[in-house]
């Protein structure tokens, strides 16, 4: 505030003693106050309706002759005078000054004998008149944006310019009190003023008129690009007031609209009195006009833009097809030249042409992808790209896509972190693959431009999304929608490249030097995909902080079907008390959510200082989480630093740890009960390390108390084959499934024909009946499922077998989905002996006996952490032969099996990738190598779904996996 103005107040007293006072209060600042007084309201009542604009504040006694203090205050009021006011009223007057306060009045003083008040009352007035100003400039600068950003909404939503035209003057005029509002747009070429929008003008319905600019009030302003406000037009002679005069108007507003390029037009609004705020509203619809004039421009832009594109449609059309078909043709060729590649790289090449020929792989791989883009987006401009539409569990989609990443993440040191919220449904019904190829291209474009930081993915509502925006009164009738936001930190997207982003073959940086490659049709073929799937992808920007993508599809709601972990609170965790260490926020605030949703009590801390802080608080914790990646004080210190507590020497301990980050390996820690998870973190992987880390709390209080007869296991034997012997035919194309379950057969005392794949399994059945048929749903040349289909059409029902399902594949529906397509029965791989002779007891309820002493204990078998032995010994009954044998032929076939994915992988062969992963996945199960299950695993699905990027990134990790796996193995044979 100026201190040089004097502020001028209305002081309204009629005690001359209290009014001397008064000025004496302000004797030391007499150049920063004029004080106008008055001893009766009236007078100052007559004085504010002709002039209360020079005013800063009114200061008026309560008891006064006539009108009291307060009625003036509200007299002021009603005739939409409005002055920042304080009320003075007299000792023990308090209730009044309740009253006042209540009013509206800005303040109240109370005047006490001693006229101690006056001592503060130049503070009093200070603050009231500051508050008053800071509040209209607070009002202006929110008026000005809630208009423009309704006018920005009609540009996104209207149809044309000339609706947006007839709407605006309504807005303008409802929002600042004027009965008369219009817009004019200036026509250079003919000097002309053209009328295009109006309200409470009686001929609006005929526009658009056009008028000379030197004869209207729009022209002068546009003529001078200056604004105007004039409070008296019955007083000026100028014809350019002549079209007011005649509707009566005393006060008109006017101000250009001045966009980028030009003055294109002005804003007018006028009332039938004087407007005193009209010359502190120029500046306001100066601010509106200009960004309208913008918008315009830019809807001209996009006019012109659609003239165009209309005008090559129908050349981009035969281009796509041209482009669809020749894609095709080039992958071909681009397929062998690959293979090739990758067959020379595997033999004795000197370093000079081994380096000749990586460089002609790693161009053939980047070829591929170009190619790979561009046959998608043809697919897409030719209307040849369709949609399938399966129900499929939305989080380990998410996560599923986020691991293809994490190598490349886990390179740059940034954190992939996804967060659903509760009311997202568990299952949906969609087109998984190019969902997944959605959020890959998205997470990928993050990952090129963020050095630093986190890419998060938040899924939601549309409702949750838009809180505020629902009528929860009204129901909608739109399918369900969910929205999808991939937010980095990286370096944002300068706002002069922002309208080329959904543009093909365009990028951010075109210059021949730029460091981030591509075709430039990522976000387009995105953007087709997602509408396609009934929603729209848009950006938003933070230049330098990083961008944020978001996109809605519409889904169907799957019920009933099994989730990877509970969404509500778990007995085992409810009550638990969590200590959760992680320096990045958004990552600790999914985590702590989470605990929260598992009915845990989480305690959060943003580094290992902060964490110890908490133990040192004398918190009690039951687990702690903690990352490994924190500065300053790493996860793995942490653990270390809170174990030399005496409270705390055994306290479970989970450390969160980037794939391919090599600072821990828990074969070289000593200490116990810690356990490592690698990010991104999968829940279901959280939940089970929580829940069994608590259920083995559990069993180890049990052991404590007195023991009771020890519950004896059944297990298999050779009775029930024996008792009741059964034909049965064992469908599995994977060796040492064959060789497993075969085993697990003799021991009980059955025999088995094997075949190797569906077509071998339909002649055999052709030549001979069987009672069961143990059938392997993925096989080459007819899946199990077909078979199953084929024998219950062309069988008599009395020669039809019992068809019992084996698959991994258990999230896909489960035993429903198998019995809905034909099956008797289901069981689920890696093979357990008691639910494969359970399965057989349904049909034939076999004895089965208590266990043969000379079996060992599962605990006696000693594995490296990369595999588990203990199942497989349980189930050939501790024979070492047996066990050689399954290992030798691991080891004689898969090195054969991972060189077929890698060519797969480099040959973009998604079917052969996605055979070979299922088989490694399911090898890998039974030697407990979880680690190189699972990543077969996302292989597997991401070849089934159609996705191409972090293909070879999650082999890398698979093969130094496999290669842990195998030294274990062969040493297991050589111990």
């Amino acid at each position: 505030m100026n201190e040089k103005i004097p502020f001028r107040v209305a002081v309204i007293e009629d005690n001359q003693n209290d009014m001397l006072l008064f000025q004496k209060a302000f004797e030391k600042e007499r150049d920063q106050w004029e004080f106008i007084c008055f001893c009766q309201s009236e007078d100052a009542l007559g004085t504010f309706v002709t002039d209360y604009q020079t005013f800063d504040l009114v200061v008026a006694d309560y008891k006064l002759p006539g009108m009291n203090g307060l009625e003036l205050f509200k007299e002021l009021n009603d005739r939409d005078i409005f002055l920042p006011f304080i009320l003075l009223t007299g000792t023990g007057t308090e209730n009044l000054a309740v009253e006042a306060i209540k009013a509206g009045t800005n303040d109240y003083v109370i005047k006490d004998s001693q006229n101690n008040y006056l001592n503060v009352l130049p503070i009093t007035l200070r603050k009231v008149i500051r508050d008053y100003k800071d509040r209209l400039a607070y009002e202006r600068t929110r008026r000005e944006r809630d208009t423009i950003s309704i006018i920005s909404e009609l540009f996104l939503s209207s149809g044309s310019l000339d609706d947006i035209c007839q709407q605006v003057p309504k807005i303008l005029a409802d929002r600042f009190g004027f009965p008369f509002a219009r817009i004019t747009f200036w026509d250079q070429a003919s000097d002309k003023i053209i009328l295009a929008g109006a309200t409470g003008v009686p001929d609006k319905n005929a526009l658009p008129i056009q008028l000379p600019a030197d004869r209207t009030v729009a022209g002068k302003v546009i003529a001078s690009g200056k604004p105007l406000a004039e409070l008296s037009i019955s007083q000026r002679s100028e014809p350019q007031f002549d079209t007011y005069k005649k509707l009566g108007a005393e006060t008109v507003v006017c101000v250009p609209m001045t966009g980028k390029r030009k003055v294109v037009g002005a804003l007018s609004l006028a009332d039938f009195s004087e407007r005193r705020d009209a010359v502190s509203l120029t500046d306001t619809l100066r601010v509106i006009a200009n960004h309208f004039a913008q918008e315009i421009e830019r809807e001209e832009a996009r006019q012109e833009l659609e003239k165009a594109k209309q005008a090559a449609e129908a050349a981009s059309k035969a281009k796509s097809e041209f482009l669809a078909m020749m894609s095709h043709e080039i992958r071909t060729p681009m397929n062998g030249v690959l293979g090739m590649t990758r067959l020379l790289l595997d033999t004795e090449l000197p370093p000079r042409q081994r380096e000749f020929v990586e460089t002609i792989q790693a161009s053939g791989e980047s070829l591929l992808t170009i190619i790979n883009d561009i046959l998608d987006f043809s697919k897409i401009e030719s209307g040849k790209m369709g949609l399938e539409k399966h129900p499929f569990e939305l989080r380990l989609c998410i996560e599923e896509s986020l691991e293809l990443m994490a190598s490349k993440a886990s390179e740059k040191k940034i954190e992939l972190i996804s967060r659903i919220e509760p009311d997202v449904p568990s299952f949906i019904s969609a087109d998984i693959n190019r969902l997944r190829q959605v959020l890959l291209n998205l997470v990928g474009n993050a990952l090129k431009f963020t050095e630093e930081g986190e890419i998060f993915i938040w899924v939601r509502t549309s409702e949750t999304g838009k809180a505020g925006t629902r009528d929860p009164g009204k129901i909608s009738s739109a399918p369900p929608e969910l929205l999808f936001s991939v937010r980095d930190t990286g370096i944002g997207i300068p706002e002069d490249k922002k309208r080329f982003l959904f543009q093909p073959f365009s990028q951010i940086n075109a210059s021949a030097t730029r460091k981030h490659g591509g075709t430039g049709l990522g976000l387009v073929i995105c953007s087709q995909l997602v509408k396609l799937m009934g929603g729209k992808l848009w950006a938003e920007n933070s230049v330098g902080k990083g961008s944020t993508f978001s996109f809605t599809i519409q889904i169907s709601p799957v019920s009933g079907m099994p989730r990877t972990y509970p969404a509500a609170a778990s007995p085992e965790l409810i009550k638990k008390h969590v200590l959760i260490a992680d320096d990045n926020i958004t990552s600790l605030q999914t985590l702590k959510l989470q605990c929260e949703q598992w009915g845990m009590i989480p305690y959060t801390a943003s580094s290992g200082r902060a964490a110890l802080n908490r133990i040192q608080q004398c918190q009690t914790f039951d687990i702690a989480i903690l990352d490994i990646w924190m500065p300053e004080m790493s996860g793995l210190v942490l653990a270390e630093k809170i174990r030399q507590y005496q409270e705390y020497r055994d306290l479970p301990i989970i450390l969160l740890n980037a794939i391919g980050d090599s600072r821990i390996s828990l074969q070289n820690q000593n200490m116990t009960h810690l356990k490592v998870l690698r990010k991104p973190v999968r829940l279901s992987q959280l939940f089970n390390a929580l829940t069994n880390h608590f259920g083995d709390q559990t069993a180890s209080e049990c052991r404590e108390k007195p023991a009771k007869a020890p519950e004896v296991k059944t297990q298999i034997n050779s009775q029930p084959g024996i008792r009741h012997p059964l034909r049965i035919l064992v469908a599995e194309d994977n060796q040492i499934n064959q060789k497993l379950t075969k085993y697990i057969l003799k021991t009980a005392g059955y025999q088995a024909d094997v075949v190797n794949n569906g077509t071998e399994a339909l002649e055999k059945f052709e030549q001979q009946s069987y009672d069961v048929v143990l059938m392997d749903i993925q096989m080459p040349e007819m899946d199990g499922t077909e078979v199953t289909r084929h024998i219950r059409d062309n069988w008599p029902k009395e020669k039809q077998p019992w068809i019992i399902a084996m698959t991994a594949d258990v999230l896909s529906g489960g035993k429903e989905k198998y019995l809905n397509q034909g099956m008797d029965d289901f069981i689920s791989k890696p093979m357990q002996p008691e639910k494969l002779i359970s399965a057989l007891k349904n049909l034939r309820s076999p004895d089965i006996q208590k266990p043969s002493d000379d079996a060992p204990p599962v605990s006696d078998v000693q594995s490296p952490s990369c595999i588990n032995l203990k199942k497989l010994f349980s189930l050939v009954h501790g024979k070492e032969d047996l066990m050689k044998d399954f290992v030798n032929t691991f080891l004689k076939d898969t090195p054969a099996r991972v060189r077929k994915i890698d060519q797969a992988i480099l040959a973009k062969d998604l079917e052969v990738l996605e055979s070979q992963a299922h088989s490694l996945k399911s090898e890998s199960a039974i030697f407990g190598a979880t680690a190189l299950s699972e990543s077969c695993r996302i292989l597997e699905h991401a070849a089934r779904d159609r996705i191409r990027e972090g293909l070879s990134e999650t082999f890398v990790k698979l093969k130094k996996e496999y290669e842990q796996v195998r030294s274990a193995l062969e040493a297991k044979l050589t111990a």
